[in-house]
């Protein structure tokens, strides 16, 4: 199983907060990043394509060699056109993907290896979402709506929704990516998603309550590693440590 990992994002707020690159930030012992990445990998991802833009690059690679626990073939793809949006940087990483079917996650969401095996066990390609989201302000969330079953619309102004989407998903390397470029005008990841939602069935595996977030600004930071949503870093440094990892916080 093969990963691409979203994290060509500018962080623009969160740089005027503290000065550093979002990803790079410490949370209980570890940067960011390195938290999509370590779950992927317990749940059974054997190669990661991660996605970075010309200023963040250097520096995630640096806590990557400083601070990443596992070793695994990591290819990195530099998005020259981070503006455009996470849904260009995923269709920058499509060629480098080799099998039919593969994880796409964003770089900066917090998430215990179960999630991520849930989705693996999935066939075919399919959302992950959320029909309780207990642990990320919803108002502020992409949403998902799904129609007969199948997504019909992903966006963060959408209404009716019935998840709340988590971050991570399952997608097939068959799908329509080349003709998004040509089709529609907005590239961000939602946008995309939902096209290929219209050319090709996707579900969504409900990860009903489970524990997940997303660091987006400098408050989510606090609240992380400080507040209420510490618990779902707890959860997610326990699930590493019954795989077998030695945790330091």
């Amino acid at each position: 199983m093969e990963a691409v990992i979203l994290a060509a994002g500018l962080s623009r707020r969160f740089r005027r907060h503290t000065g550093c690159f979002k990803l790079t930030v410490p949370v209980s012992g570890y940067p960011l990043v390195c938290y999509p990445m370590t779950s992927l990998i317990v749940a059974g991802v054997e190669r990661i394509v991660l996605v970075v833009n010309p200023l963040n690059g250097e520096a995630v690679n640096r806590v990557l060699n400083e601070s990443f626990p596992l070793k695994a073939k990591i290819d990195i793809v530099v998005n020259d056109r981070p503006e455009l949006g996470n849904g260009y940087s995923l269709l920058s990483a499509i060629s480098k993907v080799k099998g039919d079917r593969f994880i796409v996650s964003m770089a900066d969401h917090i998430y215990p290896p179960s999630i991520a095996l849930k989705l693996i066990n999935y066939s075919g390609s399919v959302l992950g979402g959320d029909s309780n989201a207990l642990y990320i302000n919803v108002e502020e969330a992409t949403k998902i709506h799904v129609r007969n079953g199948y997504v019909a619309r992903i966006g963060k102004d959408i209404n009716p929704f019935e998840y709340v989407d988590v971050g991570v998903h399952a997608l097939e390397r068959k799908l329509p990516f080349k003709e998004c470029i040509k089709e529609i005008s907005s590239l961000e990841l939602s946008a995309v998603m939902e096209y290929l939602a219209s050319r090709h069935p996707i579900e969504v595996a409900d990860v009903n309550g489970a524990p997940w977030t997303e660091l987006d600004t400098y408050s989510d930071y606090i609240e992380i590693t400080q507040g209420d949503r510490r618990s779902v870093v707890e959860e997610v440094l326990r699930e590493w440590e019954k795989e077998g990892l030695e945790v330091g916080t």
